[in-house]
């Protein structure tokens, strides 16, 4: 009974090991270092994604998705964040098992055409160009430190939205795909909720209106592969 009431003292934010100024501070210096790399993925996965399109090649596409997932475990969740979160190998983990997922999954397409309805296609470029372009705005629209933005491929954050939104162009519905993702949109949210930042609900409801598109809208259309 006394250890009870003496969790129930406790709140979420008195188990987080950093101040939110020290995490920020930390991914500024991070992003700092790396930004080239992340300007560099943004216009390869352009590239990539213009390939596709023109001549259905989408082997380049899942492999840059998978080097999104892969890229922050070295980088960021070993290099920077295990200083100060001591779960940041757990997390890096994840994002490795996913990196994995993404290739396999493209060596084992499920057979016959897939169908996605229009919405969920603008959905899914929408869900992209979030992630791509837009997420690094999130830092200064939430008071944060212009510096301290989520950039692609060197954040964990933007490669959920980027990930889902090709699921969305490809209709890629196999569950096992989504759970990590899902995971980390958890993880995520809760540690900025802790932390007070106001964008803590960013990412779930991407990834909601990510499931909508795929599970719940019409399927209609046969893309090309």
């Amino acid at each position: 009974m006394f250890f009870w009431e003496t969790l129930q003292s406790y709140e979420l934010a008195d188990f987080l090991m950093f101040s939110p100024a020290v995490y920020f501070r930390m991914v500024e210096a991070y992003v700092g270092s790396w930004w080239p790399l992340a300007l560099a993925f943004v216009l390869g996965f352009s590239g990539t994604l213009w390939l596709w399109y023109q001549k259905g090649q989408d082997l380049p596409v899942w492999g840059l998705l998978a080097a999104a997932w892969v890229m922050p475990v070295p980088l960021f969740f070993l290099g920077r964040y295990a200083e100060i979160m001591t779960a940041a190998p757990a997390f890096a983990t994840l994002f490795a098992l996913q990196g994995a997922l993404l290739l396999i999954a493209r060596a084992h397409p499920v057979k016959g055409p897939a169908h996605v309805s229009p919405i969920g296609a603008w959905g899914g470029a929408s869900l992209m160009i979030v992630a791509l372009v837009l997420y690094p705005v999130v830092a200064m629209l939430a008071g944060r430190a212009p510096a301290a933005f989520e950039a692609v491929a060197l954040m964990p954050d933007p490669a959920v939205p980027l990930t889902l939104g090709w699921f969305l162009l490809v209709g890629e519905r196999r569950l096992l795909l989504w759970v990590i993702p899902f995971l980390w949109v958890v993880i995520s949210a809760g540690i900025l909720h802790t932390m007070g930042e106001p964008d803590y609900w960013l990412l779930p409801v991407l990834f909601l209106l990510a499931a909508v598109g795929a599970f719940l809208l019409p399927r209609s259309g046969a893309i090309k592969n």
